[in-house]
């Protein structure tokens, strides 16, 4: 038998190529078998949550407003956070009666139809409809959470962010005493008032707590903060308003810089304090405390007064007198400097019936 030296080395060929046909595999299965897992892992998880977002139920809207003041929570200041909350705690509690469910679908009806429940809703606190004030302050919330609702995606892009349009105000009386009244609130401030611990020094805070309010128009928080420093050359320097910025100088009459220093010289820097309106505990005096000096001169000046005259007395109204005094003497201008508000168009509610149009505002020199 003759050797065929070209067909052994096919057959070496084939045996080699079926051997590395049947390693391959084996292999194959011995690296690729323990990371099979760790490779195909993500991908399990990612398929497993797009299928379980497509079962999800929609959030509810306690979850959303959850969600909303979570976080506004450090965007916005302690007190609007607070209104917040409380707007969004009337539309969850009114939205129970009026909707069916718990979600947002069909939201530009729900809340055409909230709105007209709230114009005609009655307040808890003061027993009757809700002024518009109260109505466009609640609507401007639910505006803004309906467009953080926008931006998370949650509502349609074609639906609008705005549902509310502002009511119209009602025109209201400026708050104004008559030169009676003010005699009489000027008579009950100068006597001592009775069933007090120390009578004359509970009369002449009254009475430096009522000249201040009367001949600088400062707010009750501006009030409070006062220092015995601050009063020198017949002006209060330094005083830190609401908006956060100070003013230079509130000028004083005369007969009240002297009033009021004399006040401060005996009381206002007890235990070697700086503070210029100070408690019985020795410690500065709270907004509530001014808000009862003011009620307690009420009452003695209504006694003092016939039926026809007596009056309901706030620290905000004494703020409304005095601007608008200056606004009748020395013009708006004044009154705007006066009022340490930041716009023209705020200081505008002191002084007139009804707001007018910002392009109808002078402009300050």
């Amino acid at each position: 038998m003759q050797y065929d030296q070209k067909s052994n080395r096919l057959s070496l060929k084939k045996i080699a190529v079926y051997c590395c046909l049947l390693w391959v595999p084996c292999i194959a299965v011995y690296y690729v078998r323990p990371r099979w897992k760790k490779w195909t892992t993500p991908y399990a998880q990612k398929s497993a949550q797009q299928a379980a977002a497509k079962h999800k139920p929609a959030p509810t809207r306690l979850q959303l407003v959850q969600r909303y003041l979570q976080e506004q929570q450090g965007r916005c200041a302690a007190n609007t956070y607070r209104a917040k909350k409380g707007d969004l705690a009337l539309l969850l509690q009114h939205g129970q009666q009026l909707f069916d469910d718990d979600g947002v679908d069909n939201w530009p009806q729900r809340m055409r139809a909230f709105e007209q429940h709230m114009c005609q809703c009655i307040s808890p606190r003061t027993h009757q409809p809700y002024s518009a004030a109260s109505a466009n302050r609640l609507f401007n919330t639910l505006n803004h959470f309906s467009r953080w609702l926008h931006e998370q995606g949650i509502l349609p892009q074609a639906w609008p962010q705005r549902f509310f349009r502002k009511l119209p105000a009602h025109v209201q009386q400026p708050c104004t005493l008559n030169d009676e009244q003010l005699h009489a609130l000027q008579q009950a401030a100068a006597t001592q008032p009775q069933g007090r611990r120390c009578p004359r020094r509970s009369a002449g805070l009254q009475h430096t707590v009522l000249q201040l309010l009367q001949h600088t128009g400062l707010r009750v928080s501006e009030l409070v903060q006062l220092n015995v420093n601050q009063l020198r050359q017949n002006a209060l320097h330094a005083v830190r308003r609401k908006g956060g910025y100070t003013t230079t100088a509130i000028p004083l009459a005369p007969r009240v810089c002297r009033n009021v220093a004399a006040y401060l010289k005996q009381y206002g820097n007890v235990g070697g304090k700086q503070i210029a309106l100070l408690a019985h505990a020795g410690r500065r005096i709270c907004v509530s405390t001014v808000t009862r000096i003011c009620h307690d001169l009420c009452e003695r000046a209504n006694q003092l007064l016939p039926e026809h005259l007596k009056f309901h007395l706030t620290p905000h109204m004494l703020r409304h007198i005095f601007l608008q005094q200056v606004y009748r003497y020395k013009g708006l201008i004044a009154a705007y400097r006066a009022s340490g508000n930041r716009t023209q168009r705020g200081t505008l509610c002191y002084i007139l019936h009804e707001k007018p149009h910002v392009s109808d505002l002078p402009v300050a020199a």
